[in-house]
């Protein structure tokens, strides 16, 4: 009798773990203690997930069991699996990945190869996207705006985006659920001119963010970049390509990193940056009553696939830019962006945003405040690093 109750009372335990929110907060560290940024978290067999920020920092709530297995991957360390049981037992676990051990491939790399690779990579990407299209993503959206060195604007919020395709064209609508902004002060008068942020809420193309790695790398663009072919000991399917431009060659040119899965043969991330020693042969470009010059740039897109759907989990953009006429106005503007996708809805064909949902404006931060919880305490967002808190607190 005893044996039965104590049966019962563990079955009675184990379901009340299932199909509730459990949440998981930690700390994702290398071999060395040093924090890892941008680890992608996955809850396997779900499209739960969360990202790591700048300080290696996370947390992820989930509807599931405590008998999931939890994923951590990175483009540079080994793939970890762990189950949620192990990672619910602390209130602040840290996680250690390993790096993966990368060698130079000594095989001769042509440009006619390089392209073949990417393009290759690039066509069947956008392939399966447009397979998985439509698509309905759950996402975190934030950015940062700085002047002079100081941040002086921001905005985030939860977006809903319903992503469909027409004549091989991204097609998307956006709502917006909830939303905070908050401005600082400025010593510059923005009525005297109109400063249109290139950060766009609209602006997730998912079929043209990959073509747009196939851009950088035309054929006639290979002869301004060195590559290096480095593959993983540990994970031969991946194969990663570092590229940098060539130091004589006299253009706006970007350094960054390709990462494609072999085996699948997708692109699962893609980095690039304005090469700092190309960047004054960017052009000014005449705004009626301004001038302006890019600066700096910088894109993150890390991909995955959940559940054998291939999807986007982040996007990072970044650009710093240079406003300047002839009297008093010389102001540098720095705008930053990031795009998480925690969640992905069943997929529906019929888009479930209405007209009067969507949102058509660019700016999150010209929506104001329209929020009913404190959202941005909520776990899966990407947690602010202790600087961004500061960031925000000065704003505030």
């Amino acid at each position: 009798m005893l044996r039965y109750l104590i049966t019962s009372i563990l079955i009675i335990c184990s379901f009340t773990l299932l199909g509730q929110n459990l949440q998981i907060n930690g700390k994702v560290i290398d071999e060395n203690q040093a924090p890892v940024p941008f680890v992608s978290l996955s809850v396997e067999g779900t499209y739960q997930g969360t990202i790591s920020n700048g300080e290696g920092n996370f947390s992820l709530e989930y509807k599931g069991a405590n008998s999931d297995t939890i994923c951590f991957s990175h483009i540079n360390y080994q793939k970890k699996y762990l189950p949620a049981r192990e990672l619910l037992q602390e209130d602040n676990v840290i996680v250690e990945l390993h790096k993966k051990d990368y060698e130079i491939d000594e095989i001769n790399i042509t440009e006619r190869s390089i392209s073949k690779i990417i393009d290759d990579a690039v066509d069947h990407s956008v392939d399966l996207i447009t397979d998985n299209l439509p698509i309905y993503l759950k996402t975190y959206y934030r950015e940062f705006v700085g002047e002079n060195d100081s941040h002086t604007k921001f905005s985030d919020g939860l977006l809903d985006y319903y992503i469909s395709e027409k004549s091989g064209k991204t097609k998307s609508k956006v709502k917006v659920n909830q939303s905070r902004a908050m401005e600082i002060s400025s010593d510059v008068d923005e009525s005297e001119f109109d400063i249109l942020s290139p950060l766009d809420i609209n602006s997730v193309k998912l079929i043209e963010l990959i073509e747009e790695i196939k851009d950088i790398f035309r054929k006639e663009s290979l002869v301004n970049y060195n590559f290096k072919l480095v593959t993983s000991n540990t994970d031969e399917r991946i194969l990663k390509i570092e590229y940098e431009p060539k130091s004589e060659k006299d253009a706006v040119l970007y350094y960054g990193t390709i990462e494609i899965n072999q085996e699948e043969n997708l692109i699962m991330s893609f980095e690039k940056n304005l090469d700092p020693s190309h960047a004054e042969f960017s052009k000014e470009i005449n705004l009626i009553i301004l001038k302006g010059k890019l600066l700096e740039t910088e894109s993150k897109i890390i991909f995955e696939t959940a559940k054998n759907m291939y999807h986007l989990k982040y996007l990072k953009r970044r650009f710093d830019i240079k406003i300047w006429n002839r009297k008093r106005i010389n102001i540098k503007y720095s705008f930053v962006s990031d795009l998480l996708v925690f969640d992905i809805e069943d997929i529906i064909s019929k888009n479930p945003i209405k007209n009067k949902e969507s949102e058509n404006k660019k700016s999150l931060y010209s929506l104001g405040n329209n929020y009913q919880t404190e959202f941005w305490k909520n776990p899966n967002i990407i947690q602010f690093t202790e600087n961004e808190e500061k960031i925000i607190d000065q704003i505030k």
